[in-house]
C-alpha cells in the first residue's frame, strides 16, 4: 500500500513555476517529495478505506469468530459460563481492530520514510500539467498520464485531491501548495466527464 501512495507527490510550499494555460480549461504547476505531506495523503485514502463502521464492522466479527472457538474449546456447559468467553472475544477482537488502526496510522509512515531514503525522493520535483483530456504527470519515478475518462475517482478533503487510477493506486495534489484556480479547474475537468466522486 505504501509503495502505492508514493506515486504521488507533494510539497510544503508551492514553487515558483510560472503557469501558463494549455487549453481553454488546463494549466501546470509544480510540486516536491515531501515526507509529512505523503503522510498525510496515505492517511486520508485509509481513512476513506477503513471507516469507523468498517473498523466495528471488523471488530464484530473477530469477536463473534474468537467466541465460538474459546467456547468450543472450554468445558462451559451454562451460560454463566459463558461469560469469560465472551469478554475474551471481545477483547481480542478490539484488540486486533486497534492494531489496524495503528498499522493505517503509523506503518505507512515508516515505509514512506524508507521509500524516500532508498530512492532518494525527498525534495524530487514533480510537475503535473492538464487539460481537457487528461492529467500528466511527470517526476523521477511515479509519472504518467492519465485521461479523465479513464479515471477511476476522485475524492478530497480540506488538504488534498485523491486522483486514483484504480482503488488503490493514486495521486494527489496537496492544496495548500496549488493556487486555487488550479484545484478549481482540476475538479471541474473531472466533474465535466463524470469521473466518480468515491
Amino acid at each position: 500500500r505504501a509503495r502505492r501512495a508514493l506515486s504521488t507527490v507533494s510539497s510544503a510550499r508551492p514553487t515558483n513555476w510560472r503557469r501558463s494555460k494549455v487549453s481553454s480549461v488546463g494549466g501546470r504547476f509544480e510540486t516536491v517529495y515531501c515526507e509529512e505531506n505523503a503522510a498525510e495523503a496515505l492517511r486520508f485514502h485509509c481513512s476513506r478505506q477503513w471507516t469507523r463502521r468498517n473498523y466495528l464492522i471488523t471488530g464484530a466479527i473477530f469477536s463473534v469468530t474468537f467466541f465460538f472457538i474459546f467456547w468450543g474449546r472450554s468445558e462451559a456447559s451454562t451460560g454463566e459460563d459463558w461469560v469469560p468467553s465472551v469478554a475474551l472475544s471481545l477483547f481480542v477482537g478490539t484488540a486486533l481492530c486497534g492494531a489496524i488502526w495503528l498499522a493505517n496510522r503509523f506503518t505507512g509512515k515508516r515505509q514512506i520514510q524508507s521509500w524516500l531514503a532508498d530512492h532518494k525522493l525527498e525534495g524530487a520535483v514533480c510537475r503535473f500539467e492538464y487539460d481537457e483530456d487528461k492529467l500528466t504527470i511527470t517526476d523521477p519515478m511515479f509519472g504518467g498520464e492519465l485521461k479523465w475518462q479513464d479515471a477511476y475517482g476522485w475524492t478530497e478533503d480540506e488538504n488534498f485531491i485523491l486522483i486514483y487510477r484504480s482503488p488503490t493506486f493514486y495521486y494527489y495534489v496537496p492544496k495548500a501548495s496549488v493556487s486555487q484556480s488550479d484545484v478549481e479547474n482540476i475538479v471541474r475537468l473531472m466533474q465535466s466527464v463524470d469521473v466518480k466522486k468515491l
